[in-house]
């Protein structure tokens, strides 16, 4: 799996940098690289056909189970309880589209779209009035590009968390399976990822937290899984390149991934063997820049800094750097006790439910104790890489508010803390085993009573509603979830109680491929009905723009906008609406917003805009500012009004522009 996904995000990095991000260059490349790795499986199965003396298995045996029936059972009802999490919000996003979160709305799928519309990722697309936000990776919007390009439209969009929600899980399953405790660390991942702020904000979106910490479980799963069974307990070259083209993809996703990546390298370099470690450090260092490099050397093409929004540099010599927002760090509000009654404590209790004091907790004890006690070298790295993990979030720079305190940005970001709750978290059954059963039981019991615990979150089931991200709608979101998450615990049930008698029941049956043929058709039909559903109410139900309803039918037009960044929308069923924040830019990546009646027009003429939506800045938020757009746009005879909306306290103004406006003949 992770070596198709690193194959599918490199192939279509290398055709986008040429603008050749297009279906049938896709298409194209893809089977290539799939002809070359069947090749290459094929002359390396007919090289290896006679079976050497003393040969190894490529993975570690599991170690026999701990915890018996009941541990299988428990975890698989925390699999059917984040199942139904994560399938509510995905469910209300199919309902309505994926309005539930505003940064999928602001930049994550408008970087999509504007791969599929160019067909080139190496460009910038400034989706509001600053820069810095133009400098993200983007492997996972390419993930969600893809889809449109196949399908012509984002239907699969609201459904890809899910599929990234079951590879961390898996990752998670598999970290145990060496130690026999494969239920536990599937369970204790399970607890992390069942945390209101998560859910709430990467369930049926376009975030991208769960895409990093599902990589980075699984590039620890595969380093645990495929060490050598000999004394010095070291990689093969291939199991070492899959799990840096895991370490990689994460390190393409997200800014927050580089500290968790780096201490993960630093620690298989230090692991390596010292007749190796040259050899593997350069392995693993080029895999990862393959997989992981291509958006930071972008940045570097563009500005000079592959991170432009940190000024980089050392004693006089400095790289070039954009204009970034305030930021500043968790450390510095530690031992401020207004700050932890006002804003930490309310803020971790909303983000991970009101036992995040107990999951906190466990995910150090795991961590800890993982440390001293683990008796593999390995098992000690990922649980410090762990702790690298936890003290990246408490001193990197983050957009918190205020410099003076911290605001609601802190519920927000603590999300960013979840990677290294999830590393503890599935280490600590790793060592449970060393307090003998009992200890397996209590950590087991300890997780099943967050769990519970979570559940009873105001903002989880009720409104659902975060910083960041809006309520679920309606009921039927609700009920839909709950019917998946019985759904999966019943089959998932079934299938271990009956696994054995239904394997041989299978084996003997000659129907086998017409019933497979039956379930492949019923699912496309499924398929095919969803599609039509979701295409037909996408956007359509009182969203937070009334002229979201509008752009619908819009097709193939230019759109400018400013004052407000929820423009996914304004993209048309059809995704071929070409939509631009028209602001002042510079070569070197600076971007600000225009100030002027005659800077004003002549960007909407440079841009060759069809329609232009000015809003009150920072809409639908309130501000004191005036939409100065607005003015300037209607009091010239080229542009109509045709829709006036409000939201809250802002307002907003769509216009037709039909010709040229006059920028010699400003308003005074």
């Amino acid at each position: 799996m992770i070596i198709g996904l690193a194959v599918v995000i490199v192939v279509s990095q290398c055709l986008g940098t040429v603008g050749l991000f297009r279906l049938v260059p896709i298409v194209i490349a893809l089977a290539g690289a799939g002809f070359v790795g069947w090749r290459g499986i094929a002359l390396e199965s007919r090289s290896n056909a006679m079976p050497r003396q003393g040969a190894r298995a490529v993975t570690a045996p599991p170690a026999p189970g701990q915890g018996g029936r009941w541990a299988r059972f428990v975890a698989i009802g925390a699999v059917s309880v984040v199942a139904a999490e994560w399938s509510m919000r995905a469910v209300d996003s199919l309902q309505r589209g994926m309005v539930t979160t505003a940064d999928t709305l602001w930049y994550h799928l408008p970087f999509a779209a504007r791969f599929v519309q160019t067909g080139w990722t190496s460009r910038l697309h400034f989706v509001d009035g600053g820069s810095y936000i133009a400098f993200f990776p983007a492997s996972s919007e390419l993930v969600h590009a893809l889809g449109m390009v196949f399908l012509g439209n984002d239907t699969l969009s609201p459904l890809l968390n899910l599929g990234w929600l079951s590879l961390a899980l898996l990752a998670a399953w598999c970290i145990g399976r060496p130690f026999g405790v494969a239920p536990l660390s599937l369970t204790g991942a399970a607890v992390v990822l069942a945390a209101p702020e998560l859910v709430l904000d990467d369930g049926g979106s376009a975030l991208n937290d769960i895409v990093g910490i599902a990589l980075f479980l699984a590039a620890i799963a595969i380093l645990l899984n495929c060490r050598r069974a000999d004394a010095r307990h070291s990689l093969r070259p291939a199991a070492l390149a899959c799990a840096a083209m895991a370490a990689g993809l994460a390190l393409g996703t997200k800014f927050t991934l580089i500290p968790p990546v780096a201490a993960l390298t630093i620690g298989v370099i230090a692991l390596c063997a010292r007749g190796e470690r040259l050899r593997r450090a350069a392995l693993w260092l080029s895999i990862v820049a393959a997989t992981g490099g291509y958006w930071y050397l972008r940045n570097l093409f563009r500005v000079g800094n592959p991170l432009p929004s940190l000024r980089l540099g050392f004693g006089p010599v400095r790289l070039p750097s954009v204009p970034s927002p305030d930021t500043s760090a968790v450390v510095r509000y530690l031992f401020d006790g207004r700050v932890w009654r006002v804003q930490f404590l309310p803020g971790l209790r909303e983000a991970f439910g009101p036992a995040w004091w107990v999951l906190f907790l466990a995910a150090a004890a795991g961590c800890l104790l993982t440390t001293f006690l683990a008796s593999g070298r390995w098992e000690r790295m990922i649980a410090l890489v762990g702790i690298a993990s936890f003290t990246a979030y408490l001193v990197s720079p983050q957009i918190l508010g205020d410099p003076r305190s911290p605001l609601f940005q802190f519920t927000v970001n603590v999300r960013y803390a979840a990677l290294a709750l999830a590393v503890g978290a599935v280490v600590l059954p790793v060592t449970a085993t060393r307090f003998g059963r009992r200890g397996v039981f209590v950590f087991l019991a300890v997780y099943v009573c967050i769990l519970i615990a979570t559940q009873f979150s105001g903002n989880l089931w009720s409104n659902g509603k975060t910083p960041i991200a809006g309520s679920t709608r309606g009921s039927s979101p609700r009920v839909w979830g709950v019917l998946i998450g019985i759904g999966v615990f019943t089959v998932a049930s079934a299938a271990r109680t009956l696994r054995s008698r239904a394997t041989r029941w299978w084996a003997t049956k000659t129907h086998l491929v017409p019933i497979a043929c039956i379930a492949i058709v019923a699912v496309l039909a499924g398929a095919h009905m969803l599609e039509r559903v979701y295409l037909r109410d996408r956007y359509t139900g009182p969203p937070l723009l009334a002229i979201d309803r509008w752009a619908r039918d819009i097709h193939d037009a230019r759109i400018g906008i400013v004052g407000f960044a929820l423009q996914y929308p304004l993209y048309g069923s059809s995704l071929s609406n070409y939509v631009q924040y028209v602001a002042t830019r510079t070569s070197d990546g600076t971007s600000a917003r225009i100030t002027d009646c005659r800077s004003w027009r002549r960007a909407v003429n440079e841009g060759r805009y069809n329609y232009v939506v000015a809003a009150t800045p920072g809409y639908p938020l309130a501000t004191k500012k005036p939409a100065l757009e607005a003015m300037w746009t209607r009091s010239d005879p080229a542009a109509t009004e045709l829709l006036q909306v409000s939201a809250g306290k802002g307002k907003a103004w769509l216009f037709r522009i039909d010709g040229r406006l006059d920028a010699d003949r400003c308003p005074g």
